[in-house]
């Protein structure tokens, strides 16, 4: 039924007649409804009157991987920061019934958002003796210094990891948190995406590496404990990873993020997205719509 026409509405009503996902955000229902803005400017008050049962909908699931988070040191005189924190994942479901903004998070620790938000990476920093680990979707592991590790968000990531006797600690992962260890802490288990999308079994939103002081900045091997996150390159692009350690005025991005929109069917429904496809996943065929960059998907 449609919303009420004046007096108290909060985002509770919105999302009970719309649908979406916890936490709240307004911006997820750009355009929902004839008259509500796709863009720009939106308040609660552009919901008075407005019902879901307005046209055609489409049923859809939604996968958001925010940016991950960066890790910068801008010492040379000992401070290491921890691994960065991956971005956080949410998928979630609801029905589209007009254009849907589709924002993919960035390589600095960005949001991802369409029909919910996830929650950008921890990053973290070092300044002289000074290291922050910020939380996030997964949090940042904790630096050389006293500051503790960076937590991360229920349903959406894991906390990175302590540092222990001179080891920094790795950043949290979608599936587990980052880890201390002899020569760095790894970063926390990412997820293999093949769960959602055909394709090959890669894994995103896995967490930065820590690093070894006493092992002269040696990087340990990070995301899922495999051997990537070397000093010196930046998280791969559309994976949602932390990255390794910072240290000596150095250090690197997180990968971007990636929003994958799915809906039952072999036909396509709806138009936007970097590629679109069929497949089977699970033996049931979908339609994909995958965004590497933001932009808006048009329905119907």
């Amino acid at each position: 039924m449609p919303l009420q026409s004046s007096g108290a509405i909060s985002l509770a009503n919105v999302q009970t007649e719309f649908g979406g996902s916890n936490p709240i955000g307004i911006n997820e229902y750009y355009g929902v409804a004839a008259g509500v803005p796709a863009s720009g400017t939106i308040s609660l008050a552009s919901f008075y009157g407005k019902s879901a049962g307005g046209g055609p909908s489409l049923s859809v699931s939604i996968f958001h991987l925010a940016g991950g988070g960066s890790a910068f040191s801008d010492s040379e005189d000992g401070g290491y920061t921890g691994g960065s924190g991956a971005g956080g994942l949410l998928i979630s479901t609801g029905s589209i019934s007009a254009p849907l903004p589709v924002v993919v998070g960035g390589s600095n620790g960005n949001s991802s958002t369409s029909l919910g938000t996830a929650i950008a990476g921890g990053r973290t920093t070092a300044r002289f003796s000074t290291t922050v680990s910020y939380s996030g979707g997964s949090g940042g592991g904790q630096g050389s210094g006293t500051g503790p590790a960076g937590t991360g968000t229920p349903g959406q990531g894991n906390d990175g990891g302590a540092n222990s006797g001179g080891i920094t600690g790795g950043g949290g992962g979608q599936s587990s948190s980052g880890f201390s260890g002899a020569a760095g802490g790894n970063g926390g288990s990412g997820y293999n995406i093949s769960s959602f999308k055909a394709g090959p079994s890669i894994t995103v939103a896995f967490g930065g590496g820590g690093i070894a002081i006493s092992y002269n900045g040696t990087q340990s091997p990070s995301g899922d404990g495999v051997a990537y996150g070397l000093p010196g390159p930046t998280a791969p692009a559309n994976r949602g990873g932390g990255t390794g350690a910072g240290n000596y005025s150095g250090g690197n991005s997180g990968g971007s993020g990636l929003v994958i929109v799915r809906y039952p069917g072999s036909t396509r429904l709806a138009t936007g997205g970097n590629s679109d496809y069929s497949a089977v996943v699970g033996g049931t065929t979908y339609y994909f719509h995958e965004f590497t960059s933001s932009s808006t998907l048009s329905y119907p």
